[in-house]
């Protein structure tokens, strides 16, 4: 084998090597990003990611990336956007080989967001179906947090049963965050059949999470509701703790101060891409007429 050959056969099997490495690193510090509130960065550098993706081919990472778009626009807040890059992405891989069924689950979310309970139930049941026959076959703990999250508004029962299968899920893999996500869903549940003894419980064990971890998201969750519950007991010395420990974090949520610059970016790019498809189809017009 000619020894130029060679040397360019290294260098490809390094770059195939390095790259999803390197892919993941900063998939992670997207998801740091995300956790934090600071959106705009987190979206900006998935952005980029994807089109990294895009010019390699790597369909995998692309459909991985396009989906933590759409749910870094749902958690800003930027709904419509996320729904229409989620119908966007299933288009493109319709046809592929991949599951979708995690783009079915993003799709729920957001309309579980905006309040569309039905639309919501639709999307998770057509994601969870194979996943709940499966589970059901082997016993074999599972997440099925979002699942419990929506059948709390048609079916507490339901929703009980697959949150406490999602709780166990979480403790054994270690998973703080989503953890604390079931803890919050769990107490909603618990409020709901007015055992607020219970929902006090689990909304601790998130409080405690949440601040362990420093997610000011779930820390807000945990204040609000732990605010609300010792109201009702009239424990007010409790409520002014919580409403402190709450005014001071959303003073420096930074999601407050970086959602406008995320809609921008988006709208950036969505004027960037009409603007070029415009040009391309003046382009071909003019071909024709030549």
């Amino acid at each position: 084998m000619p020894k130029v050959f060679q040397l360019c056969l290294a260098a490809l099997l390094l770059v195939g090597c390095v790259f999803p490495s390197y892919g993941q690193d900063l998939f992670e510090e997207s998801d740091s990003l995300y956790n934090k509130g600071v959106y705009d960065e987190s979206y900006n550098l998935l952005i980029k990611l994807s089109s990294r993706f895009e010019e390699n081919g790597d369909s995998a990472n692309l459909l991985k990336a396009r989906l933590k778009i759409a749910d870094i626009n749902r958690a800003a807040s930027n709904f419509q956007y996320a729904l229409k890059y989620l119908k966007e992405t299933e288009e493109i891989f319709k046809n592929s080989s991949f599951s979708l069924n995690e783009l079915y689950e993003k799709r729920s979310a957001v309309y579980y967001e905006i309040n569309e309970k039905d639309s919501s139930k639709k999307y998770i049941e057509k994601a969870f179906k194979r996943k709940k026959q499966l589970y059901h076959q082997s016993q074999q703990k599972d997440n099925f947090l979002l699942y419990g999250a929506i059948y709390r508004f048609f079916d507490l029962d339901t929703a009980l049963k697959y949150l406490h299968i999602s709780e166990s899920h979480f403790n054994e893999n270690n998973d703080k965050l989503n953890l604390a996500l079931c803890l919050y869903n769990l107490g909603l549940c618990a409020r709901n059949n007015d055992e607020n003894e219970l929902a006090e419980q689990y909304f601790l064990r998130e409080e405690h999470l949440a601040d362990s971890m420093q997610v000011p998201v779930y820390q807000i969750q945990a204040y609000s509701n732990l605010m609300t519950l010792n109201y009702e007991k009239k424990d007010y010395k409790k409520v002014y703790e919580y409403y402190r420990k709450l005014n001071q974090l959303e003073q420096r949520l930074p999601e407050k101060n970086n959602l406008n610059k995320l809609i921008s970016a988006v709208n950036s790019v969505e004027e960037i891409k009409i603007t070029a498809e415009s040009e391309l189809q003046n382009t071909k017009l003019e071909f024709q007429k030549n």
